[in-house]
């Protein structure tokens, strides 16, 4: 067989074998800081059935999104930390909000029920369809998003820096914000990296 045979025979096959491999599922880019709070007319599902809309859901001196999953070790290991945020900042003007934007037909685990049972003392909505995960950029469990009394976004990223042990936190970034924000100080715009479970879309 001529070369130039082989080698068109070589590049189809390279091709056809780049075409039928799995592609990797790119990370959804956050939404910018100091960016308005999107999509406040989407209508959510509260966990216990009603309906609101996520603009419904904001706090007069800011207002803390957290994506979060019935079925993570990650939003498991800090369900009591920002419990305990919740409780100290909601007297303060702060509003906690937690959101859940995994798939509950694929996944029967992350339905509203189960996160109804948790009893969570802060909303806790349904993103069906994931709507306005996507329109944020959120995709971990745990992904905190923080707006100002504005509607301004002014933090993105993770709850501190110890996901695994409460007692070796060094940084509590989420703390620092909200608490800046509950004084009425200037909050610095901040992004940190987001860890934990991936977002089941």
């Amino acid at each position: 067989m001529p070369k130039r045979s082989r080698y068109r025979l070589f590049s189809l096959g390279t091709v056809l074998l780049l075409l039928s491999a799995p592609q990797a599922i790119a990370q959804p880019k956050e939404l910018p800081l100091g960016s308005p709070l999107p999509m406040q007319d989407l209508a959510v599902q509260l966990v216990d059935g009603s309906q609101t809309t996520i603009g419904a859901l904001v706090g007069n001196a800011g207002t803390v999104m957290l994506f979060w999953s019935n079925n993570c070790q990650w939003t498991d290991g800090y369900t009591d930390r920002v419990t305990a945020l919740q409780r100290q900042y909601t007297p303060q003007g702060i509003r906690f909000v937690l959101i859940n934007a995994n798939d509950p037909n694929e996944f029967p685990q992350e339905a509203a029920s189960v996160g109804a049972e948790k009893q969570h003392p802060m909303p806790y909505v349904m993103d069906v369809g994931a709507k306005f995960a996507e329109s944020v950029g959120a995709f971990r469990t745990p992904h905190v998003f923080v707006f100002d009394g504005d509607k301004t976004l002014v933090y993105t990223g993770g709850i501190d820096d110890s996901p695994a042990d409460p007692n070796n936190v060094q940084h509590t970034y989420l703390k620092d914000v909200v608490d800046a924000l509950a004084q009425g100080t200037a909050v610095e715009p901040l992004a940190t990296k987001a860890f934990g479970c991936r977002i089941k879309f």
